[in-house]
């Protein structure tokens, strides 16, 4: 499911895409600037369910496996939205560098707007990120629904929905302006985009954030991460994969 430039983290790329803290990568790497990319957990989340039980980021599971797999996806959902808080958190919580925040939902309404506030916040040039045609091998189809936010609620009760707002935290929720209408009318509220970037932090910070894989961390460091290594929703999740294939 790779990339072009994906696994590169030297001056050849202008990003680095990374997991960090949420697991390990496989090279040290240090930056001085940080985008962080948010989508609303319950889309997210749905979202990471059927790349995992795919293998891919473009097709759909059916229904059936949906209810046939339920209680597993049930335990999936509640983990992960605690894993989202945490990650969100822990990016927000540094102080070392710049942070500017971009809502999935905002970059598919608008993409062109939010490359050109990315590139404005890492000091680059629109077209440097357009320069080669190889570029467009990093598109792919999404799938049905494309970005569409709240789209995913289906899959949710409300009870499920109300109880992933309260572990991914509600205060969380709000400052990235997402509100989840509760049983009644069971939607997505996503606040209108402003103008310029959702929100930037640390902007007067210069220092380097280092992005470790965890074989270099001390105990301590390691404490830090979002994600117990020993999550079975974790890496692990392809292993269930390779267990379930007979419902997928």
């Amino acid at each position: 499911m790779g990339f072009d430039g994906e696994g590169i983290v030297d001056d050849r790329v202008l990003v680095v895409k990374t997991h960090f803290p949420e697991r390990d990568g496989w090279k040290r790497f240090e930056c001085d600037r940080l985008i962080l990319l948010v989508r609303n957990p319950w889309d997210a989340i749905d979202s990471l369910w059927n790349m995992a039980l795919t293998n891919t980021h473009t097709r759909q599971l059916t229904d059936q496996v949906y209810a046939d797999l339920a209680p597993d996806f049930d335990s999936f959902a509640m983990n992960e939205a605690a894993v989202w808080r945490r990650f969100h958190k822990y990016w927000l919580d540094q102080t070392v560098a710049p942070v500017l925040v971009v809502r999935y939902e905002d970059l598919c309404r608008d993409p062109l707007g939010q490359m050109g506030a990315m590139c404005d916040f890492i000091k680059a040039k629109p077209q440097d990120l357009i320069a080669r045609d190889s570029l467009r091998n990093t598109m792919y189809e999404p799938r049905a629904g494309g970005g569409n936010p709240g789209k995913a609620l289906k899959r949710f009760s409300p009870s499920q929905a109300l109880t992933m707002a309260t572990l991914a935290s509600e205060d969380l929720l709000l400052r990235f302006g997402y509100q989840y209408s509760g049983p009644d009318s069971h939607t997505l509220q996503v606040s209108p985009a402003p103008d310029g970037p959702l929100e930037v932090c640390n902007l007067d910070k210069v220092g380097l954030v280092k992005i470790n894989s965890r074989e270099e961390q001390g105990p301590e460091e390691q404490g830090r991460m979002v994600r117990d290594p020993k999550d079975k929703w974790g890496r692990r999740i392809t292993r269930y994969r390779m267990l379930s294939l007979i419902h997928i």
